[in-house]
């Protein structure tokens, strides 16, 4: 069965996820450089809000993700947000937060699908 899959060439699908992203505008370019970089994500949109009840300004970020890459996104954003606070001693109320939302299935990169066929099958 093993050998019939290697030779069949096959193609792995993964869920691909709408990621929409409220983070403090001192930490967007972080996040998005992690969502592009590290995670295999695309951004689409940025939107800019300074509401006159908020103290600061917010950055909403929506991009597409894969489900695999949102693992352990809320430590990564708890803990982006909680070194800016020691650097640069500002107070974020409300501190960076996502949500997800199934798109669809894409074919997974071949990198990766290199690896789940050579360590998994």
């Amino acid at each position: 069965m093993k050998e019939l899959i290697k030779g069949g060439k096959p193609i792995i699908l993964e869920p691909i996820m709408d990621l929409e992203i409220s983070a403090p505008s001192t930490i967007a370019n972080d996040v998005i450089h992690d969502i592009m970089a590290n995670r295999r994500g695309l951004v689409l949109d940025l939107q800019e809000s300074n509401k006159p009840e908020k103290e600061y300004e917010r950055t909403t970020i929506n991009a597409v993700i894969p489900l695999d890459e949102t693992l352990g996104y809320s430590s990564y954003l708890r803990s982006l947000t909680k070194v800016y606070l020691v650097i640069f001693f500002l107070i974020f109320k409300g501190e960076a937060h996502f949500v997800t939302k199934f798109k669809k299935f894409d074919k997974i990169g071949e990198p990766k699908q290199k690896e789940i066929v050579d360590n998994y099958i």
